[in-house]
């Protein structure tokens, strides 16, 4: 079965949509209701931020690149699994304190938060876009989904035609409830007189009355729509946008008066990139900012200059062995200077772009470093880098080590996949000040801050060279001969 994507993309109407949510952590579907999830982002029993964003964010990348579930499936299952929210466990209930077994994460699951995200959210975007256009295309016609079996009321409603503004959609613009694939398709007044279009055939909605039995509120909804499904979520992230403009105090000229961030020591000299705000400039002004390094990022702009350490930001599906990445073959080939290379391709893909966060190779000068099209530096808060040290320290201390510093930012602070990005940066050039220091192991008896760096010697380097950067302090506070190892370390690779 073909399963639901957005073909060439999702609108800015959809993204937003989705990336302007907060948070509300539930127990169950029934606490967070109807319009509230235009609001915020939930998903029933995810009561741990860490797991809440885990999901957001495979949600937000999924949308962003049209990824299908079966991706979506089985690159989200193992993060889910190692935050021990997988299978049946027992858990008590905020509301009644009653003990229950509860279903975590399951195939099943994943299914309905994809399903149920995804389309809602691709809904959103249709009702804003026909907002803008309804002057040249003012109705919408309700059809049918792909599903082989259908809700009765659903197939009554097939082909019906209203107004893009008729109350109707306030009850019933699809998805229409759990599982539903329903749609509405915009379409010009000629068409809609051609099938027959009259105001005289908009259907009267029967109504029943239907109970929540957690907050004891009594809704009617329509007939063959799923309690919390009635509703246009469009219509009212359209509300909510013209009240925050209504709302809004800063002026053209507050943004203007904002100063413009100096280059600083320009860790990063120049770099090849596909995401639209990631730029060398961007992230060196980032490293430049971060409290108490001053000393490693005036080393670490020294090795990369000397060293002459050129980087590629790239997205996933320019990673892969694929069509795609064919595409940029001839610029990266050019901004690597490898122009008798035979295959470029091999200097920046991977046969597993969807597990590889970036890499490079003791041959290469250069590094590669996955991002998404949302990713933006101004979205990393330097505290967090710093801080994923400290969190490193206290998890191995505890005995439950962390796998990398990158999952750290990635999935338990505010700068998310932003400063992840950063992270794998740091990780990708300690494997680079490594390879031209001309050094094969690692200093003699030292402990291991996380699971990754006990890997092999090379992720050791990668690791703990990134944790000297951020907070060398910490670093120190954890192993004082890694500390001044990397002091040494570093300098052996400028000058070689």
């Amino acid at each position: 079965m073909v399963d639901f994507s957005f073909g060439q993309g999702p609108t800015k109407e959809v993204l937003s949509y989705f990336r302007d949510k907060g948070w509300k952590p539930s127990f169950s579907y029934k606490d967070v209701w109807g319009s509230e999830h235009v609001y915020a982002f939930t998903v029933a029993k995810a009561t741990e931020m860490d797991v809440l964003r885990t999901i957001r964010q495979s949600l937000d990348e999924a949308i962003e690149e049209g990824i299908p579930f079966s991706q979506f499936k089985r690159d989200l299952t193992p993060k889910l699994q190692a935050l021990g929210w997988w299978g049946k466990k027992t858990a008590r209930d905020p509301l009644t304190g009653e003990i229950i077994v509860a279903q975590l994460g399951s195939p099943r699951r994943l299914k309905t938060i994809y399903r149920a995200n995804v389309r809602t959210a691709h809904a959103v975007g249709v009702y804003q876009r026909a907002q803008r256009t309804k002057k040249a295309l003012p109705f919408f016609l309700y059809q049918l989904g792909p599903s082989e079996v259908h809700r009765e009321e659903h197939v009554n409603w097939h082909e019906m035609i209203a107004p893009v503004d008729d109350p109707i959609w306030d009850s019933i613009f699809p998805p229409n409830g759990w599982g539903c694939k329903c749609r509405v398709r915009q379409i010009s007044k000629a068409e809609a007189l051609r099938r027959g279009y009259s105001k005289d055939k908009i259907p009267e909605l029967e109504m029943t009355t239907w109970r929540n039995d957690r907050t004891g509120e009594e809704l009617d909804v329509p007939v063959g729509v799923d309690p919390a499904w009635d509703g246009n979520p469009g219509r009212v992230r359209e509300a909510l946008l013209k009240k925050k403009l209504a709302t809004s105090t800063r002026t053209a000229k507050e943004v203007l008066k904002k100063p413009v961030p100096s280059s600083g020591s320009r860790a990063i000299p120049d770099a090849f990139s596909t995401a639209k705000k990631v730029s060398a400039k961007s992230f060196s002004d980032v490293l430049d900012k971060l409290p108490g390094a001053e000393e490693q990022v005036e080393k670490l702009a020294r090795f990369t200059k000397a060293n002459n350490i050129k980087t590629l930001f790239l997205k996933q599906a320019e990673m892969g062995r694929n069509k795609t990445s064919l595409k940029i073959a001839e610029p990266v080939k050019n901004y690597l200077d490898k122009k008798d290379v035979a295959y470029p391709q091999m200097l920046y893909t991977t046969r597993a772009p969807g597990r590889a966060n970036g890499f490079t190779f003791l041959s290469a000068d250069h590094v590669v470093v996955k991002v998404k099209a949302r990713t933006n530096p101004e979205n990393v808060k330097t505290e967090d880098l710093s801080n994923a040290v400290n969190i490193a320290y206290d998890k191995n201390k505890s005995g439950n080590t962390a796998w990398s510093l990158s999952s750290i930012v990635r999935n338990l602070t505010e700068s998310g996949d932003h400063g992840g990005a950063l992270v794998t940066w740091l990780h990708e050039i300690g494997h680079q000040v490594q390879f031209k220091a001309k050094l094969d192991r690692k200093p003699g008896k030292t402990g291991h801050l996380t699971q990754y760096s006990a890997t092999n010697d090379y992720e050791y380097h990668a690791e703990h060279f990134a944790a000297w950067v951020l907070n060398r302090s910490a670093l120190e506070r954890f192993d004082p001969e890694a500390a001044k190892y990397f002091d040494d370390l570093i300098e052996s690779a400028i000058h070689d």
